[in-house]
């Protein structure tokens, strides 16, 4: 199968990149069933987030949850800052034991912080959204000092023969310092890219769609730290 050309989607890749830090360096595992959210939440972590919403379609409201490591001092740079480990657990409501199972520990998708420069990953405002079928995660890349570009990624889920599957994928890519913007929208359930090109201080935006050949959904564990990941498919 044919590799989809990056050009468009790549072009503003030349700045200044953080090291991404994947969030499994040093976490615990999360409880195998618990009560409710808080039962899977390790000692030294907190609940930030989490949705409840039916992704194996059994009739009964699921669990997506966000910990965080409390407060954890490195100096990379010398200056102490908070890491932000985190980690993303996915629970199943069983309907028997009315008890939640554990079917998936995420410690790679939300990078820790390896720099003070890099603000956190995880926006204030909704970091996870409930879709039909799944949820979504959104995340950001924000440099203080080293980059001018900022990246907004969302991360479409649906859980798919047994496997946490990604269905959709969106960036949206700024340069602070030229107005440029970059994008790209794909459904890989529909086999359709959609990269978008233009500038904030303009209205029009250029869009270019193409189709793609999608062998397999990626997986949650196929994709690793956000930022290092590759949306577009490759072929055997």
């Amino acid at each position: 199968m044919m590799k989809i050309p990056t050009i468009l989607f790549l072009c503003c890749a030349v700045f200044a990149q953080p090291a991404f830090a994947a969030s499994g360096d040093a976490v615990p595992a999360a409880a195998s069933s618990a009560a409710g959210a808080e039962g899977f939440v390790a000692a030294g972590w907190s609940l930030e987030h989490r949705i409840a919403t039916d992704l194996n379609a059994d009739g009964l409201n699921d669990l997506v949850m966000i910990v965080r490591q409390d407060h954890e001092d490195t100096d990379t740079d010398e200056k102490p800052f908070d890491a932000m480990r985190r980690q993303m657990l996915i629970a199943f409501r069983d309907k028997q034991s009315d008890q939640y199972r554990l079917v998936h520990q995420d410690n790679a998708l939300i990078p820790a912080r390896e720099t003070v420069n890099v603000e956190d990953y995880l926006p204030s405002y909704k970091p996870l959204e409930t879709k039909p079928a799944g949820f979504s995660i959104n995340l950001e890349l924000f440099m203080s000092a080293g980059g001018w570009e900022t990246e907004l990624r969302t991360f479409q889920f649906e859980y798919r023969n047994g496997h946490v599957a990604l269905v959709a994928f969106d960036s949206q890519r700024t340069n602070r310092s030229s107005g440029k913007t970059n994008g790209v929208r794909i459904d890989y359930l529909a086999g359709l890219a959609v990269k978008s090109s233009g500038n904030i201080q303009d209205d029009p935006v250029k869009e270019v769609s193409e189709r793609l050949a999608v062998s397999r959904l990626y997986n949650l564990q196929d994709i690793g730290p956000a930022f290092e990941f590759n949306p577009f498919p490759e072929t055997d």
